[in-house]
């Protein structure tokens, strides 16, 4: 397959102390209270497999329900200070808003670094407040002079996309085994530090969350050498159609109703793996299951290595994109070109590399592209319409 790769140009109570947080770092659980709400946080992380010294890329995805018209976020990231901290402590390069989010709240919105945990930590276990040593609190505000907070201009989640990205360095004296929790605490919710509101109106209530998904667990590997490759990490996915003249349907007869999937490698696995340049690519893609019964990650994969089966279907790209210190991305697509022909679909995404060699996605996602249909429409209409 012929490639395109566009690259863009006390001493003993010190040891008790450590002691009584190694062990309650290695046993905690989160079980929040606020798990039952239309409004789902979801924390991903690029790994969660850790070394000392890693940085880590965690994501936050948003589930809105039945709500829509975000106005301003507030969020506040709990973590262990001896295993984690943030990589900078500039606003811009810490965090960054992204997708619906980052249409309408500013990057520039203030972040403090140092905010006191007796606030935050009110609503923790014994167990978490002598854990969550450090909190940072992140205050979103609408772009200025572009997007006034008022009713009807704020921002809807598509659960598909990263609404929030932030990067924490592991520490280097991390030892294998450690188990690491961070991402938005029930804590912060509860205290009502952490929230989300109607634009130009007022918080919504956090009766409303479901936090069941809101911090993220990481491990720090084991010493023994482990056979790696590279990660290939999920970014958006995204739908794209041509409206009829009313903007309230699909013109199938004028272009088919696309589903396509982005995905990225990192710029180490980028350089570790695939010579800098991608020239040992072979192809880059992602399989969709459309079928009515339940998905197979074996099946899936074997689809990608060039099989056969029914309700799957691979789409492939032989364009990347690559700036130099930035992640690779490549994006696929699929297309459905009737209304009874769109199906909601599971997928993964995959790079076949040295000839024989495949990385995938660590879990699958899922698209409701046909139970979510009119919504998807009516959402896509009034994007287009601006």
């Amino acid at each position: 397959m012929r490639k395109m790769h566009k690259i863009l140009s006390v001493c003993m109570a010190v040891v008790m102390l450590f002691t009584v947080l190694t062990t309650v770092a290695s046993a905690l659980t989160y079980e929040p209270s606020l798990n039952s709400g239309e409004i789902k946080f979801i924390m991903r992380a690029d790994k969660t497999e850790v070394k000392p010294g890693d940085t880590v890329a965690v994501s936050l995805y948003i589930n809105p329900g039945s709500f829509s018209d975000f106005g301003p976020p507030q969020f506040v990231i709990s973590y262990n200070g001896s295993q984690l901290s943030p990589v900078a402590t500039v606003n811009t390069e810490f965090r960054e808003y992204q997708n619906e989010m980052g249409s309408r709240v500013s990057n520039t919105a203030t972040v403090s670094f140092t905010l006191p945990t007796t606030g935050a930590n009110g609503a923790m276990t014994s167990e978490e407040k002598a854990y969550y040593t450090n909190a940072i609190m992140l205050s979103g505000q609408f772009i200025s002079g572009v997007y006034p907070n008022v009713v009807g201009g704020g921002w809807t989640p598509n659960p598909e996309n990263s609404q929030m990205t932030f990067y924490m360095k592991v520490a280097d004296d991390v030892q294998p085994g450690d188990e690491i929790w961070v991402g938005l605490h029930n804590s912060s919710f509860v205290r009502n530090m952490a929230f989300v509101s109607q634009a130009g109106g007022n918080r919504i209530p956090v009766s409303n969350y479901d936090l069941s998904e809101s911090m993220v667990k990481l491990t720090v590997a084991s010493d023994e050498p482990v056979v790696t490759g590279p990660a290939v990490i999920k970014t958006q996915a995204e739908v794209k159609m041509t409206l009829n003249e009313d903007q309230t349907a699909v013109d199938y007869a004028a272009a088919p109703f696309q589903f396509r999937v982005i995905s990225s490698i990192s710029e180490d696995d980028w350089n570790t793996y695939f010579n800098g340049d991608g020239s040992n690519i072979n192809s880059v893609g992602f399989v969709a299951y459309k079928g009515d019964g339940a998905f197979d990650m074996e099946t899936a994969k074997s689809v990608a290595m060039g099989g056969s089966a029914a309700d799957y279907q691979a789409a492939k790209t032989d364009y990347i994109q690559k700036v130099d210190g930035q992640p690779a991305n490549f994006g696929a697509r699929i297309d459905f070109t009737a209304r009874e022909n769109v199906k909601d679909v599971t997928y993964i995404a995959f790079v076949q590399y040295d000839t024989d060699q495949y990385a995938f996605y660590d879990a699958s996602f899922d698209a409701d592209l046909n139970s979510n249909y009119d919504d998807i429409v009516s959402r896509y209409a009034e994007f287009i319409a601006g």
